[in-house]
């Protein structure tokens, strides 16, 4: 998990995460935010750039807008996290059943559903976040 740099939730930890720029399109989005780590990644089967695991539409995620958040989880198949980048300033892996209390936005919610799709779709739990 990532902390972040900047912004009213500024020293929580979130997910990796971002906006989806105009014109392009969600595979882009997320080889984008994973290059910005210093990461290349891949979506866990069976979930694909068309089936997020989650749609958060949830009004209470964010106070500062209403965002629509499409939860993908990914795998890392190239390159190493980078201590520190333009939006966070830090990185920790945690066991899935030790999260911290201090996530950013949905965040904890957001991960707990995508847990609970890939226990559902692979019949195992994750280890690491």
């Amino acid at each position: 998990m990532l902390v972040r740099k900047a912004g009213y939730e500024k020293g929580k930890y979130c997910i990796i995460g971002g906006r989806q720029w105009k014109n392009e399109i969600v595979k882009e989005t997320i080889q984008r935010q994973a290059k910005e780590l210093g990461l290349e990644v891949s979506i866990i089967s069976p979930f694909t750039y068309d089936f997020p695991a989650w749609v958060n539409s949830r009004l209470d995620q964010d106070q500062t807008k209403q965002p629509v958040c499409s939860v993908y989880p990914v795998r890392i198949t190239h390159g190493t996290i980078m201590k520190e980048g333009k939006e966070y300033s830090n990185y920790e892996w945690f066991p899935i059943d030790k999260l911290p209390s201090t996530m950013a936005y949905d965040h904890k919610f957001e991960v707990d559903v995508a847990i609970k799709q890939l226990e559902k779709f692979l019949g195992n739990k994750p280890k690491l976040l």
